[in-house]
């Protein structure tokens, strides 16, 4: 039988796995349903618009599983590595912050399309809302990419009596 700190490493490697997986997704998708909307907005194409809001609930679906999915993967990264989260706070915090701001900003844009299917129907602005998504997916993307290449090689940081230093 394994250890409980093993069984919680392998816990959190698949919870990851899933989130890194699903935000991927959830990071692509917007751009292929907004093009297909204003694909079929410039065309008048009934049945290409409905496509494209019927594909856009998926991306609903996959941004509460990835939202879920990152609320556990982060406590399971304080409670498995306390440490060196102490050192990442101390060090790396205003990227995460940054991070949360464009994460909140691509969940107003999901709030605000999917309230605005009726209202924005045939214009060219719905579509800029689901841009506006993968726009701020992205940046919420890189920033954690960036938050986890720091993590794996911290460069411009000194240890000196006991203390990390910027």
């Amino acid at each position: 039988m394994l250890p409980v700190y093993d069984i919680n490493r392998i816990v959190f490697a698949s919870s990851l796995a899933i989130h890194i997986i699903i935000a991927s997704i959830t990071i692509a998708m917007p751009f292929a349903i907004g093009t297909l909307a204003l694909y079929g907005i410039l065309k008048k194409d009934e049945s290409i618009k409905n496509l494209a809001q019927r594909i856009s609930t998926l991306i609903l679906v996959l941004f509460a599983i990835g939202t879920l999915s990152g609320t556990i993967v982060a406590p399971e990264m304080y409670i498995l590595f306390p440490k060196f989260m102490q050192i990442v706070s101390n060090t790396a915090i205003i990227s995460l912050y940054i991070e949360i701001l464009a994460f909140f900003m691509e969940s107003l844009f999901v709030g605000i399309y999917f309230y605005s299917f009726k209202k924005y129907n045939n214009s060219i602005l719905h579509p800029i809302f689901m841009y506006l998504i993968g726009i701020f997916a992205a940046m919420s993307g890189f920033l954690i990419i960036t938050f986890n290449a720091f993590m794996n090689y911290p460069v411009g940081i000194e240890y000196l009596n006991g203390q990390y230093i910027v």
